[in-house]
């Protein structure tokens, strides 16, 4: 009897294989596209089964495509630039570098990647997504997600969507001898969606959406959709457009919105890994507080109003407090 069972047993999982893939999920009713990516991401990074070599998208690309189709509805005159440069089902491998376990990796050419915070080096039609920030020097045609805090150094082509904050020294391409466009063809736009602020060094055929602020030095044919705040030091060939129609993001509301909490300072982490901080007043006492860090933590008595919240993203313009899977975020005073 034992034995029939065990034959039993391994013919199942011969003919079905290891159950790590799923259907096509279906957007919940109602649900918004980043709701969908953040329930996705999460169930996906803590499995940890994209990894497996028969993993099939659980609806990723189902949801980026929503996204990019709600844009396309508002802006009718340019739907050549509302596409997904690259998408799982266009044959992209999980990554397999040696230290993606830890989130880190030095490259991505055509893979995917997971994690709960990823920081990568070069990434080229890649799509990249975490279940917390995303920091990434070079990224060129890629597909982003994150939970929190996007922070791309150099951005061309890609369609990033983030829940807080989304960080960019240079976005789009620098004329048509810029290497990165192909001959005879148009430059590609990036697609840079916020729930809550971005900030952009250079700005070139962008297109944005921020409902608490869009600042940009230097805007050049930048499409600001549904940012009711922007500052730009230099503006050329830039357009708003505003609908309703737009539920890419849910309702957000700041949980640490009542704790008398302002950020006056933000310096980001440098190359050689040392962490950022942000100098901020808790009520009327003053604090400087290391990323990784509660508030109070380096002197030895963590303040009572910000207990559990430790500060994962700081730059000079935005930082983000984390408690488990809750985010909240601040616009740093005076900037």
């Amino acid at each position: 009897m034992k034995t029939a069972i065990s034959t039993t047993l391994l013919f199942v999982l011969f003919w079905f294989g290891p159950l790590t893939g799923r259907a096509q999920e279906k957007p919940r009713q109602g649900e918004p596209a980043f709701a969908m990516l953040e329930r996705l991401a999460r169930e996906c990074v803590k499995t940890g089964e994209w990894r497996n070599a028969n993993w099939t998208d659980p609806g990723f690309d189902r949801a980026f495509d929503i996204a990019i189709r709600e844009v396309a509805g508002i802006m009718k005159g340019q739907p050549e630039k509302l596409v997904l440069p690259v998408t799982l089902a266009s044959g992209l491998k999980a990554s397999r570098a040696n230290d993606a376990l830890d989130g880190k990796v030095s490259k991505l050419q055509r893979e995917f990647f997971l994690a709960d915070n990823a920081t990568v080096a070069f990434a080229h039609d890649s799509i990249i997504i975490a279940d917390g920030n995303v920091r990434i020097s070079h990224a060129q045609q890629c597909v982003i997600f994150s939970r929190g805090v996007t922070n791309i150094s150099h951005s061309y082509g890609n369609v990033v969507i983030s829940g807080h904050f989304i960080q960019s020294s240079h976005d789009g391409a620098h004329g048509q001898d810029d290497p990165r466009v192909g001959r005879n063809q148009a430059a590609r736009s990036s697609f840079l969606f916020s729930g809550g602020a971005i900030a952009i060094s250079h700005s070139k055929d962008t297109i944005c959406h921020a409902p608490k602020m869009v600042q940009i030095s230097h805007a050049n044919g930048t499409v600001l959709v549904n940012s009711p705040s922007v500052r730009t030091s230099h503006e050329k060939n830039c357009s708003r457009v505003t609908s309703d129609k737009l539920k890419i993001f849910p309702p957000y509301s700041n949980p640490l919105a009542d704790k008398n909490i302002v950020v006056l300072k933000g310096i980001t982490r440098n190359d050689a890994g040392k962490p950022g901080e942000a100098t901020l007043n808790v009520g009327k006492r003053q604090y400087v507080v290391t990323e990784g860090q509660e508030v109070g933590q380096a002197e030895g008595a963590p303040v009572a109003a910000m207990a559990g919240w430790k500060l994962s993203y700081v730059g000079p313009q935005y930082a983000l407090f984390t408690k488990g899977k809750a985010d909240a975020g601040f616009w740093i005073a005076g900037r």
